[in-house]
């Protein structure tokens, strides 16, 4: 244990400040941290098991007592973007443009959902010591990360500050993620199942190019074959045309020599005719 074919992921972040930058001029008495807890961008569909996180925060020289509240917030990248590090702008309204927001429960199609939320009570004097407050809080989750998101830790703040107010804030998170093996066989399967059909739709295409080709090929050998065919029937015709000269030709030679004979005949009748008619003299 655990299985070989499981692969657990950690990520981590953290934030350390002492003072809080932001906060110096005491006059906000509302204000956010919001952290980034990286999702493995290496696995398949990532499933979130573990979230553990610990928050110190430490004031000095205030007085009344202060409200604290610790969310875990998944948000798909879509959705509006959440500010990182300190925000003083206070969210009343349930947006994400500054300020903490507490999802009440997670509903079907959500841009983002809230998995937990702790909220405590600080006390705190005037006597100007250090009051701590710490939250340490170790959740069983698990959440299947299927589109591209972002996971944040957000710890928000309403208290009374004061002219001479310290602060420190300290904050450790840990996320245990598991790979998603059944999410990814079916990815290879969708994977080779995408492959197969590219080869199949590429073999498709390589048969109907090639079936236009023979088709193109042999509507070129009918015409070659048809104009061939023309051809031989033209000089069928032009032997027709040719042999009914030739005969013509030879039929009008036969004439003028039967002319010739004639009138040779003729000639020499007349000829002889007129050598009797002569010698009757």
């Amino acid at each position: 244990f655990p299985p070989q074919d499981i692969r657990m992921v950690h990520t981590h972040a953290s934030y350390s400040v002492q003072p809080i930058p932001e906060l110096i001029g005491n006059e906000n008495g509302n204000w956010t941290l919001t952290l980034n807890v990286p999702i493995p961008q290496d696995k398949v569909y990532p499933t979130l098991t573990s979230f553990s996180y610990t928050i110190k925060y430490s004031t000095a020289n205030d007085h009344w007592a202060s409200v604290v509240q610790s969310n875990i917030l998944l948000a798909t990248t879509e959705s509006e973007a959440i500010p990182e590090g300190i925000s003083t702008r206070l969210n009343i309204n349930g947006s994400y443009r500054g300020g903490i927001t507490v999802v009440p429960q997670t509903r079907e199609g959500a841009d983002a959902m809230c998995l937990s939320s702790v909220l405590a009570i600080k006390k705190n004097d005037l006597q100007g010591q250090w009051n701590h407050f710490v939250d340490r809080q170790q959740i069983i989750l698990d959440v299947r990360i299927v589109q591209s998101s972002h996971l944040y830790l957000q710890f928000h703040v309403s208290e009374y500050p004061t002219s001479v107010m310290l602060r420190s804030l300290s904050v450790d998170v840990s996320a245990t993620w598991l790979d998603d093996q059944e999410g990814r066989r079916l990815l290879h399967e969708l994977h080779e199942y995408e492959i197969q059909a590219n080869d199949a739709e590429a073999q498709a295409s390589a048969e109907k190019r090639a079936r236009k080709l023979a088709e193109t090929q042999q509507a070129i050998n009918e015409l070659a074959e048809e104009e061939a065919k023309e051809r031989q029937r033209a000089a069928e015709r032009q032997l027709t045309v040719d042999a009914r000269a030739r005969n013509e030709a030879v039929a009008q030679a036969d004439r003028a020599s039967s002319e010739r004979q004639v009138a040779e005949a003729i000639a020499e009748a007349e000829k002889r005719s007129q050598e009797e008619a002569e010698r009757r003299l």
